[in-house]
């Protein structure tokens, strides 16, 4: 995504419109792209390696210097601050999202968001509520609404927990909401129309909305880290007693900030006390999505209006808790001898559970527990391996177990400084050693690098010629490769041009991943599960797909091209539909499922064009196969020049969105629905000058709330150094009642 909005502003245009996966997606509007994000920036300042090497790093810095201020802010000591920012930042949960950007871009604004928040509860100043609603506008352009919603979610207890009360929270909260939407409404209302058009509107499936459930045998990772290095050296998780590959990649929290954060936990418990260890708690009980009966059940019969997806999110909770609670306990720690013989205690419990756990582990335990995954789940397959990888993280905590419990018991009666920043060095070299391979690392000359089957592919495709490497059966896969690390997964997936990768190579593609799927793509999912081989290929000649990768056995209407590559072959596809054609007769079905049986049945699906709504063109039916020659296309503007003798229908294999609009030699036409999916136009006879161009709708309108939004925004920040109306100094009673 970022290489694509790059060469769309090296060319001088800007990336509204995704001409290159699924027959075109709006690009903008998705805000996994981050196109207003500050940081995408950087993607303009070198090449992509680079660029994506510092965002990444930037972000981690972002994320722990927040962290920190924000503990401060909440009257934790230095030491305490620090440690809790190496925590969160270096913690297993957020390492995964390394390889999750939008995740990752707006996780590292939450700390400097409740820091802004803090600020204002107890000063009262509109300045710092300006200054909150601007990071939490940073935290959407960076794409993940979930993490936004989250962050604001927490700030509410965490400003009546400061003695801000509920009332002044909520109110505060709502001026905060009210500044940043205004704000951020020129991404917004694109997106909000995404969102409208995917999926998601009419409410996720429960398989898609609980996929990436934590498995309860997994929750174990908080504290056993997790083998994800193979003996190739590359990224690999055959070494994970689970069901399937994790969303997060591992959740370690680390021994030592595990400790600290019981100890912070039990130690002179109050109200804060208890709030960070049910948020804790919380995050690992919504973690498990399916494999919780409760959140099944509550969540599955609202599912028509599921808006997240993938429950392994909501460890984002516990990341952030643990590492408070931490904190606390670290401060008790250097305080109280009383905390340094509890956190010893625990500590020594702790390496007691990992002795247990070792010896309990074995092969056969590992075969019965992995038998219900299948016979060809790694950890069934290879339980040696399993059985080294977690004697490997029991013997890595008890190390790190014995040097922090020696520090404690060294300064059991007399803590010293020193003391201090040896339990924090341990506890990030604990996190560093046990969590970086969490980084699925791949040669970044691997993206430089042509994909194999583009080297296979006729030089014709391009800009006119689809190709399909997604199944083309629902329960294909597209390659299997058992027993080899996800890295090389990912080499192999790349170079047979994984789906988006076409935006970056110049190749049409028909399949693609996208966060807000058209509903289309699911109606296309379910048809062909309803319809038979032959069938399926007729409907691919309908969507113009002139090239398939296939590893299945050959069907009809296929001819293979060249020798084998990957353990499949590379088809043409008979008597596909070009990208543009013309037809000279139109007929009205408003009717989308017989639209498509109708489709099917005709001999050639190019020979008659369905329309919603008339009028319809009554010609012959039958192809044009001539009259039409490519001027120029953009990502979001294609010019055709069309000669037709007499009436005729245009019909553009591009998807149809709201936002699209034609013109006919120089003059705007009504736009028509082609096919369902397509975009078409009623021509004359004559030479004609065609230009599809795309803009969101709304888009004017969206950027002046926007200009205002960010006036008013500026304006707080810049003279808004009085108090808030009604707010008053903080009641410190209420905040030591509250646990201080």
């Amino acid at each position: 995504m970022k290489a694509h909005l790059v060469r769309a502003l090296e060319a001088g245009e800007w990336a509204w419109w995704n001409p290159w996966i699924r027959n075109g997606l709006p690009f903008f509007a998705n805000p996994e792209v981050g196109a207003l994000y500050p940081f995408t920036l950087l993607f303009l300042a070198g090449d992509l390696p680079w660029a994506a090497n510092w965002s990444v790093i930037l972000h981690f810095l972002l994320l722990g210097s927040g962290v920190f201020a924000w503990q401060r802010e909440e009257g934790r000591s230095p030491e305490a601050a620090v440690l809790a920012s190496f925590a969160i930042a270096w913690g297993g949960t957020a390492l995964s999202l390394s390889n999750l950007w939008n995740v990752l871009q707006s996780f590292a604004w939450a700390g400097w968001a409740w820091w802004c928040w803090v600020r204002w509860i107890d000063s009262g100043s509109r300045r710092w509520l300006g200054v909150t609603a601007l990071v939490f506008v940073l935290q959407f352009l960076g794409g993940e609404p979930f993490v936004v919603a989250l962050t604001a979610l927490l700030a509410l207890p965490i400003g009546w927990l400061r003695g801000g009360g509920a009332r002044r929270s909520v109110g505060g909260l709502t001026v905060v909401a009210a500044l940043s939407v205004a704000t951020a409404a020129l991404q917004l209302v694109p997106t909000a129309e995404l969102f409208w058009f995917s999926e998601r509107r009419i409410g996720l499936a429960a398989a898609e909305a609980l996929r990436w459930s934590l498995h309860p045998i997994e929750a174990i990772g908080h504290v056993w880290p997790r083998t994800l290095t193979g003996p190739d050296g590359l990224f690999d998780m055959r070494a994970h007693l689970g069901p399937s590959v994790p969303w997060i990649l591992t959740p370690y929290v680390g021994a030592i900030v595990a400790m600290l954060a019981a100890v912070g936990a039990g130690y002179r418990t109050g109200a804060r006390s208890w709030f960070w260890l049910g948020v804790g708690t919380a995050g690992l009980v919504l973690a498990l999505g399916r494999y919780n009966p409760l959140y099944v059940g509550v969540t599955e019969p609202a599912l028509g209006t599921t808006l997240f997806r993938y429950p392994e999110k909501w460890l984002l909770l516990t990341a952030v808790a643990v590492p408070v609670l931490a904190a606390r306990g670290l401060d008790s720690v250097r305080e109280s001898a009383v905390a340094r013989r509890r956190a010893i205690a625990v500590a020594a419990a702790y390496a007691v559970l990992a002795g247990l756990v070792a010896a309990l582990l074995g092969p056969d335990l590992v075969e019965r527990v992995a038998s219900g995954w299948g016979t060809d789940h790694p950890a069934a397959t290879e339980p040696a391996r399993v059985v080294t990888a977690g004697r490997r993280a029991t013997a890595h905590v008890l190390v790190a177990l014995g040097i922090g419990g020696g520090i404690l018991l060294w300064g059991r009666r007399r803590w010293r400084r020193g003391a201090t920043w040896a339990v924090i060095a341990v506890a990030a070299v604990d996190l560093a050693v046990a969590n970086v391979d969490a980084v699925p690392l791949a040669p970044s000359s691997l993206y430089g690098r042509t994909p194999e089957i583009v080297r296979r592919l006729p030089e014709e495709v391009g800009r006119t010629a689809r190709v399909r490497t997604t199944p083309l059966d629902p329960e294909e896969r597209l390659v299997r490769i058992p027993g080899t690390s996800i890295t090389t997964q990912h080499v192999v997936f790349r170079d047979l041009l994984a789906p988006n990768l076409g935006m970056v190579f110049g190749v049409l593609h028909q399949g693609g991943n996208e966060a807000f799927r058209p509903g289309r793509v699911t109606v296309q999912k379910n048809i062909l599960r309803a319809i038979s081989p032959e069938e399926r290929i007729a409907f691919l000649r309908l969507f113009g797909t002139r090239y398939l990768y296939r590893t299945g056995s050959p069907l009809p209407g296929l001819e293979p091209i060249g020798e084998p590559i990957l353990g499949g072959r590379i088809f043409e596809v008979r008597d596909a539909l070009p990208r543009a054609y013309l037809v000279r007769r139109t007929v009205v079905e408003p009717d989308s499922i017989a639209l498509i049986n109708r489709l099917l049945d005709e001999p050639d699906p190019g020979a008659v064009a369905y329309v919603r709504e008339g009028p319809a063109l009554d010609g012959p039916a039958g192809r044009v196969e001539h009259g039409i020659r490519w001027i120029a296309e953009s990502n979001s503007r294609v010019t055709l020049e069309v000669d037709t003798a007499e009436p005729a229908f245009l019909v553009l294999t591009d998807s149809d969105y709201p936002g699209w609009r034609v013109i006919v030699d120089g003059r705007r036409r009504p736009l028509r629905s082609a096919n369902w999916f397509f975009r078409g136009v009623e021509l004359g006879p004559g030479i004609h000058t065609v230009e599809f161009a795309y803009r969101p709708r709304w888009i004017v309108p969206a950027a002046t709330v926007s200009a205002v939004g960010l006036a008013v925004l500026l304006v707080t920040i810049a003279w808004g150094g009085g108090r808030s109306a009604g707010s008053a100094r903080r009641d410190e009673a209420s905040g030591d009642a509250g646990g201080a």
